[in-house]
């Protein structure tokens, strides 16, 4: 049976999902096309890989259901490997979305991202230009900036040693109601603070008053003291935000 040829008013299935309306065709290998969707995105793809589901639509939320890749100037991918503001991009989807993630690192689960981060394109344009952005070892950090905040958005945003960024990430699970950086050990209270590379003991106390008072002392002393060492790698508000962090 002879196939039919493509013409405009054709509706065609992607592999993705996504609907596809031939508007014109042009020749073989420049089909007009536009994704039904939100963002009814044109563009021209071969006849045959049209009619194999093979194009991709920039605008499919390929990442978690949540991300996608947009349109515009900035790759994913450089000498084939993934580029640093798409690793970063993903991790960050990652964090907050997918459902595993979220089981060892409960502390993200009131967190999201805003809606405009969902497009990479608008991520990597914010991103290249962050200063230490292209700093290895530096993470993106959502809360120094904006102490509290939730939300990874630009204004609240920035990259950050990740010793800095592992002093302030608590772990939820606690030993009963203990607090933060306080464990029993035998009936006494022991105290236990990371500087964001090692954990340091620091003493056992009889009430966990005392012990959680000390425990913000010692917890302070080693935010300052991480501040001041990577004062010249970090926004002048995130450094004073450090300094002023009452634990």
């Amino acid at each position: 049976m002879k196939r039919k040829n493509i013409e405009a008013g054709d509706v065609f299935s992607t592999n993705e999902g996504c609907t596809a309306l031939v508007l014109e065709y042009r020749k073989y290998s420049e089909v007009l096309i536009e994704y039904q969707d939100e963002h009814k995105y044109q563009c021209t793809v071969r006849a045959d890989h049209l009619r194999s589901g093979g194009i991709k639509n920039p605008y499919f939320k390929a990442v978690l259901g949540i991300g996608y890749y947009g349109v515009g100037k900035h790759k994913a991918w450089c000498n084939g490997k993934h580029t640093r503001a798409y690793v970063k991009w993903r991790n960050m989807l990652t964090r907050v979305y997918n459902p595993k993630e979220l089981i060892k690192h409960p502390i993200y689960k009131n967190s999201s991202v805003v809606e405009d981060w969902h497009n990479f394109q608008n991520f990597a344009e914010w991103f290249y230009q962050q200063p230490n952005h292209e700093i290895a070892g530096h993470d993106l950090d959502k809360d120094l900036l904006i102490p509290g905040n939730k939300v990874y958005r630009p204004e609240a945003c920035s990259f950050v040693p990740q010793q800095i960024n592992k002093l302030f990430v608590y772990s939820l699970e606690r030993k009963g109601d203990l607090p933060v950086g306080v464990s029993m050990n035998g009936k006494y209270y022991q105290v236990n603070v990371s500087n964001g590379n090692e954990m340091k003991y620091i003493g056992t106390y009889h009430t966990v008053t005392e012990a959680e008072e000390v425990y913000k002392r010692e917890k302070k002393k080693v935010a300052i003291e991480a501040a001041n060492k990577y004062k010249d790698q970090i926004l002048p508000e995130v450094y004073r935000n450090i300094i002023n962090w009452e634990f």
